[in-house]
């Protein structure tokens, strides 16, 4: 099908559809798959249809409207297609941040996901609404430290990144609400090795 002249993205759909399959081990859901496929083809437009648009069809009719509702393991999954693991997290932020925050934790203490992959695959204005969906003011307050520290040391963007995601990941966010604001910038100022080198 992906050889059908005309067909704008046809390795956007390999990629889909091999990443599906891999749960098609369940007779049921091997036949979802195929009767969604017959009606993507016969209501859509699908030779012109976006990677965006072919993932929306697929996965609404398979799984609803919210990608939130997926198994948050599929973030980690390395055949998942990157737009879809960018909306499950965008969702995951918005509705579920608890649970991925759990998870990202407990995927870092277990050594299944390095730090560095969380920071590849989110950015610090989604890391700094992950923790508004938690507590407002942490954020708001993280966002003020961070700015501080920009313009008054000589740190990297990505060093201060790598700092926030640290600090999210080691201090309970349950902890955040008890903790004093100098308890609060103490806990991230440790996760920053230059701010402690100037503290000697």
């Amino acid at each position: 099908m992906s050889a059908v002249a005309g067909f704008e993205y046809p390795d956007d759909f390999r990629q889909l559809t091999s990443w599906l399959s891999r749960f098609a081990n369940d007779r049921v859901f091997a036949s979802d798959i195929t009767r969604i496929l017959l009606l993507w083809v016969r209501e859509t437009n699908w030779k012109k249809q976006t990677p965006e648009q072919m993932e929306d069809y697929f996965i609404s009719r398979l799984f609803g409207k919210n990608v939130a509702r997926l198994p948050i393991e599929w973030i980690a999954d390395d055949t998942l297609p990157e737009s879809v693991r960018k909306r499950m997290l965008y969702n995951h932020i918005f509705f579920r941040p608890k649970e991925l925050l759990a998870y990202i934790r407990q995927s870092v203490v277990r050594n299944t996901l390095h730090t560095d992959k969380w920071l590849e695959w989110m950015n610090t204005g989604e890391w700094l609404r992950l923790v508004a969906s938690l507590s407002l003011s942490q954020a708001e307050l993280l966002q003020q430290v961070m700015d501080y520290i920009l313009i008054s040391y000589p740190v990297q963007k990505e060093h201060l990144e790598t700092a926030l995601v640290t600090y999210i990941i080691e201090n309970p966010s349950e902890e955040w609400a008890y903790n004093s604001r100098e308890e609060n910038i103490r806990s991230f100022v440790k996760s920053l090795p230059i701010l402690q080198e100037n503290r000697k």
